[in-house]
């Protein structure tokens, strides 16, 4: 129970139920003018086919093309993997913060509490930092964190063996947070001076900050 998302609503029951409608488990073999044949060779014609195929939770996080310091980009950052410092920032991204970032979906709880929690940390940073200083975390810091978060996994019902979306092939979950949300407040009450760097900008960067106001 749990490994999986957990079906809320059983409206779904009563659909399936209905004398019209069929399901089939069978996975889709191709496509013709008229129909769907499935893999047992099956055709059934219809006159609409609505892709209803499940959501893609991490495609938002790579749908602006971001841009670190050194140039790479945050797809390449994260061709092996989405890691992030307690969901909100990434080495090598200054001033780039996040909400609903790796490792910060729920399954317990609602992820607009953990929205709110990350942009309560976000604002201390931003007020820190002020109009003269850049915002940026340490590569260690952000190792450290993603390499507790999943060591933890493990003894958690998603990492159970169930076939889930919550899983990638290698078995690590980038997706979910593995604590309570009582936890995850507490970590973010705090600004760490040692994970977190706060450096005078560029004169240039300055100017164009003063230019905007």
């Amino acid at each position: 129970m749990g490994c999986k998302r957990i079906l809320i609503s059983d409206d779904f029951f009563d659909a399936i139920n209905r004398d019209n409608v069929e399901l089939v488990t069978e996975p889709i073999g191709h496509m013709t003018k008229t129909g769907i044949v499935s893999g047992d060779g099956k055709e059934r014609p219809f006159d609409a086919i609505i892709y209803a195929t499940g959501f893609d939770l991490e495609g938002h996080l790579y749908s602006i093309d971001i841009k670190g310091a050194d140039g790479l980009s945050l797809r390449d950052a994260w061709k092996d993997g989405a890691q992030a410092y307690r969901g909100v920032m990434v080495p090598g991204f200054p001033n780039y913060f996040m909400v609903t970032g790796p490792n910060t979906g729920v399954g317990t709880t609602s992820v607009v509490f953990m929205i709110e929690q990350s942009v309560g940390w976000i604002m201390k940073c931003i007020k820190i930092a002020g109009a003269d200083k850049t915002v940026s975390v340490t590569k260690d810091a952000t190792t450290d964190y993603n390499r507790q978060i999943q060591s933890v996994f493990p003894d958690t019902v998603w990492a159970s063996g169930c076939d889930s979306w919550y899983r990638k092939a290698d078995g690590s979950i980038e997706t979910l947070y593995p604590y309570n949300a009582r936890t995850f407040r507490k970590q973010m009450r705090r600004i760490d001076r040692n994970h977190i760097r706060f450096e005078p900008v560029s004169t240039y960067a300055a100017e164009q900050f003063e230019a905007a106001q």
